[in-house]
């Protein structure tokens, strides 16, 4: 049975278009909800190696293109044509272009899955075990589709994606945050000494301090005749003192470092995104480890 998904896009010039994916094999093509493909870095339109595809755009005006010869357009009619992965799985990045002038102007994802193996599992376990002996193999500069594989910390970092991805290991880590959530709940708090103008009537305890501005203190109002104060020789006492109180605060030098650390960890992220490609999975990825550390900096506690 027949199965077919469209992927609508807006386009860099304006262009709204609509790109029908059509699969002969119902269980050859499957789209996952967004909330799943974030979760697992993965494209919402997922096909599965092996197979091929029809396509048609919405417009006459365009065409697709994509590296390793996926892309099979139509000679006479370049908007249609046949997406054909072969034995390529991973992400695959979709050019969409415009017919006279070649030029890109928008771009999608799919999602090429194994048909062998249990994709989320069995393959992704394989390609970190092939990571760790050759992960060049992996980056290939030339091939069509990248992968998702977490890098080995003590390596050298050959590539702008292996960087990143050290980092987002770190920060996505039960452990990282296991530990921001204990800062957070127990923080280290230190106590500050406060000094207030009061007025006297408002004094409820009167330490060294004060007594000594009962007699002092300028600004000074008559004491009643009948007053006791006027035993102790004091005729005036002053209208406002200076009451010294002791507060919490969580303005430390090690809660200083946590949201420095924080705020330090946000802007390389940022870096990355500005140096990746628009679209890329860097792109993709580093824009929402971005808006996951502003959670963190959003806390009441670090405000």
């Amino acid at each position: 049975m027949a199965k077919q998904e469209h992927i609508e896009l807006v386009l860099s010039n304006g262009d709204q278009i609509k790109v029908t994916i059509l699969s002969k094999n119902d269980h050859a093509l499957n789209r996952i909800t967004e909330s799943e493909a974030q979760e697992h870095f993965e494209a919402e339109v997922q096909l599965i190696e092996g197979f091929s595809y029809e396509y048609k755009i919405s417009s006459l005006n365009y065409m697709l293109s994509a590296d390793g010869n996926i892309i099979q357009p139509i000679t006479s009619q370049p908007s249609v044509g046949l997406i054909v992965p072969n034995i390529y799985v991973g992400k695959l990045n979709i050019s969409v272009c415009d017919i006279q002038t070649h030029k890109k102007i928008g771009s999608f994802d799919l999602e090429i899955r194994s048909i062998k193996t249990e994709y989320r599992s069995e393959y992704q376990f394989m390609l970190e075990q092939i990571t760790e002996k050759c992960s060049e193999l992996l980056l290939k500069y030339d091939s069509p589709v990248h992968q998702h594989f977490k890098i080995d910390p003590q390596a050298d970092a050959q590539t702008l994606y292996q960087r990143f991805a050290f980092l987002k290991s770190v920060l996505e880590s039960e452990d990282f945050e296991v530990a921001i959530h204990r800062i957070t709940s127990n923080p280290v708090t230190n106590w500050l000494q406060t000094e207030d103008l009061r007025d006297i009537r408002a004094v409820k305890k009167f330490s060294r301090n004060v007594i000594r501005q009962l007699a002092s203190a300028t600004n000074r109002i008559a004491v009643p005749s009948n007053h006791t104060l006027r035993n102790y020789g004091l005729a005036s006492i002053p209208e406002k003192v200076v009451v010294q109180s002791k507060i919490e605060t969580l303005d430390t030098a090690e809660n200083r470092f946590i949201k420095h650390a924080l705020e330090a960890f946000k802007n390389l992220c940022e870096d990355f995104r500005t140096a990746a490609k628009n679209h890329s999975r860097l792109f993709i990825e580093s824009g929402l480890m971005i808006d996951h550390l502003d959670e963190y900096l959003n806390h009441n506690f670090f405000k």
